[in-house]
């Protein structure tokens, strides 16, 4: 199995194995660590809006490749970084996607 981050077991799409997504589901998996990159960075620097919009379309993407732990994840970073959820509290959201968001992976 593949997975973008070595040492975790990989989070498989509910669609694994369908022929014809397959290759839309290992396009949304090689895509994650730049998404995940980007997050972390619009995060660190402050930038909300642009945090809230990468959660948003991670978890587009999720819903649409079949990984609902990571839908569920990001949306609850989207609904944070729009209210005015704590810090610490958004960052431990924060946490837990990009977790689920490096255990993505494929089956070979």
């Amino acid at each position: 199995m593949k997975s973008n981050f070595q040492g975790k077991e990989p989070l498989l799409s509910d669609f694994d194995g369908d022929q014809e997504i397959s290759e839309l589901i290992e396009l949304f998996v090689a895509e994650m660590p730049g998404k995940v990159h980007d997050l972390l960075e619009a995060f660190e620097k402050g930038r909300t809006d642009q945090l809230v919009r990468l959660a948003h379309e991670i978890g587009e993407g999720a819903m649409s490749y079949g990984f609902p732990s990571i839908m569920s994840a990001a949306m609850d970073v989207e609904k944070s970084g729009k209210g005015d959820k704590d810090i610490e509290d958004l960052r431990l959201q924060i946490d837990a996607l990009v977790n689920l968001c490096s255990r993505a992976g494929i089956s070979p």
